[in-house]
């Protein structure tokens, strides 16, 4: 689609996600919509990924992304990236930096996926959890 600014509709995105705007959301997704969380778990449908980021938001009232890099090449968009309030210990969550990349197709975001460059803190959480 021509006049599509790919990184201008995924820092929209991020701002719906910081202002708990899971309606808002909703309507920068396509139908299709997949999420992928940075343990590689799938999740599929706009409305599917509506209802969940609203569970989110209610679970987590104070999670923020706070972008520190952006890099676009063609529809993809990449975030460098920390986050605040998350289900992240905050002493793990101070540590943690995460990749976001937004798949834009046709003017909507078509995947979201997290990938996190810690594999211990990965590790941390898999244990405490186990505890």
């Amino acid at each position: 689609m021509e006049g599509v600014n790919s990184e201008e509709i995924a820092l929209e995105f991020v701002e719906k996600i910081n202002d708990q705007d899971a309606d808002g959301l909703s309507r920068l997704m396509t139908e299709d919509f997949v999420f992928v969380d940075y343990e590689g778990e799938v999740f599929a449908g706009r409305e599917v990924m509506r209802d969940g980021f609203a569970e989110y938001f209610s679970n987590f009232p104070e999670y923020k992304i706070h972008v520190e890099r952006v890099c676009v090449s063609g529809r993809d968009v990449a975030f460098i990236a920390k986050t605040t309030g998350s289900h992240v210990p905050p002493e793990l969550e101070k540590d943690e930096i995460l990749v976001f990349i937004a798949m834009i197709e046709g003017g909507l975001v078509a995947e979201w996926r997290i990938y996190t460059d810690l594999e211990d803190v990965k590790e941390r959480l898999r244990r405490r959890d186990a505890d």
